[in-house]
C-alpha cells in the first residue's frame, strides 16, 4: 500500500512524503529516463543491438513512471487570477506584469 502524500511540509511523519518531495522524485525519474533512453540508442547504434534495446525499454518503462508520478500530484494550486503557475505564497508569476 502506499503511504499518503502529505501536503504540509512539516509533517513529523517519516512515512509521509510532502508533495515537494515526490514532484522532485518524478523530476528526477523523467530526466533518468531520458539519460538512460540516450545511452540505450548510442549503445544499440555501436555496440549491441539487443543490451541497447533493453536499456531504451527500461528508460521508456522510467519515464512512464515518472509520468504517472506527476499526474498523481493533481493540479496546481492556482492564482486569483486562474494562472496556474503562480507561487503559493502569492507572488505572480513573471509574465503576469503587463507594465512592460
Amino acid at each position: 500500500m502506499v503511504a499518503p502524500i502529505s501536503s504540509s511540509p512539516t509533517s513529523t511523519s517519516p512515512s509521509a512524503p510532502t508533495v515537494a518531495t515526490v514532484e522532485t522524485r518524478a523530476r528526477n525519474l523523467l530526466v533518468a529516463s531520458a539519460v538512460v533512453v540516450v545511452i540505450g540508442l548510442l549503445l544499440a547504434g555501436t555496440v549491441s543491438r539487443d543490451s541497447g534495446g533493453v536499456l531504451v525499454l527500461l528508460g521508456w518503462a522510467l519515464g512512464i513512471y515518472g509520468l504517472h508520478t506527476f499526474g498523481r500530484l493533481g493540479r496546481e494550486h492556482t492564482h486569483s487570477n486562474g494562472d496556474p503557475r503562480a507561487a503559493k505564497d502569492g507572488a505572480t508569476p513573471p509574465d503576469a506584469d503587463s507594465s512592460t
